[in-house]
């Protein structure tokens, strides 16, 4: 087969630094968000035949069949930090608050696998386990940063409907 992918993730979480506190003996808080869009193209493979003809017009499809792929794309992220930050560089302003942003487009690549499961007659569900690499240069505000890394592993579920 070969499929078309749209996908879309954003996660969020907010921290402190554990050995440092502000003038006023508060934590040093941040929020982190990390967005994610993907558009990508794939190559996929049944590793099992899908059904088996009964007659030119009869095909009886498999309860479970398997399969792997592989593919790439262009992956969109923003990722965004807004709150206190140490400044080790100018002791005047060790501590200051700014929202640091970096966003944009990636090439990426991944390889895939999982399994469509028959729920009814023409009604099947789709778990599927995937492994996406990519990274970007994180822009200005990150100056002197290393490269900002988007892989890793996603999971999904679905449902297909045969015409």
């Amino acid at each position: 087969d070969v499929l078309v992918g749209f996908d879309f993730s954003n996660v969020h979480t907010s921290s402190e630094y554990r050995d440092f506190v502000d003038n006023n003996r508060q934590p040093i808080t941040q929020d982190t968000e990390l967005r994610e869009a993907g558009v990508s193209g794939s190559v996929r493979i049944a590793l099992t035949p899908r059904g088996r003809s009964i007659s030119r017009l009869a095909w009886i499809p498999r309860r479970a069949t398997p399969y792997v792929g592989a593919g790439g794309g262009y992956l969109w992220y923003r990722f965004q930090q807004q709150g206190d930050f140490i400044d080790v560089l100018n002791p005047r302003r060790a501590i200051f608050n700014d929202t640091l942003t970096s966003q944009g487009w990636a090439p990426s690549a991944h390889v895939f696998g999982g399994v469509d499961v028959q729920l009814y007659r023409r009604l099947f569900g789709t778990v599927e386990g995937r492994y996406l690499w990519a990274s970007a240069r994180l822009e200005r505000s990150f100056e002197g940063f290393d490269p900002i890394d988007l892989a890793g592993a996603r999971f999904g579920v679905g449902i297909k409907v045969l015409f």
